[in-house]
């Protein structure tokens, strides 16, 4: 992917991603990784101040039921 790092040690080895970020520390690059599949990796929702760790939309089932 040409960031910089041999495919045998980069963390995510089809996407350029030269600073190798892993926000949940399990060797899986951030670029590759979608921590809790709300369809965003976790280099997206860093770059828009979301916790990737954190699926906002599962909230929605629950407010609507506390709603009705």
């Amino acid at each position: 992917d040409n960031d910089g790092f041999e495919d045998t040690v980069d963390n995510c080895p089809l996407v350029a991603n030269p600073n190798q970020e892993d926000f949940s520390s399990d060797g899986i690059g951030d670029h590759c990784q979608d921590t809790d599949a709300d369809g965003l990796s976790d280099a997206q929702e860093i770059d828009i101040g979301r916790n990737p760790a954190f699926n906002e939309a599962a909230l929605v089932p629950i407010i609507r039921s506390i709603l009705n």
